[in-house]
């Protein structure tokens, strides 16, 4: 299976999205950050995927 930059940093991106949720489901304060800084970092790796291709 063949993933290209932007599958992978979608992944990325959704996983740290979900962190962040759980981290807010279940209010614990460290998953939450984790997710939230992870998202920030997903975004910015999306958009140099995306506007590379």
């Amino acid at each position: 299976m063949d993933l290209s930059a932007l599958d992978r940093t979608t992944i990325v991106l959704h996983g740290f999205l979900l962190a962040r949720v759980i981290g807010d489901l279940i209010w614990w304060p460290v998953v939450r950050k984790i997710g939230s800084k992870g998202n920030v970092l997903g975004i910015l790796l999306f958009l140099g995927a995306s506007s590379s291709n």
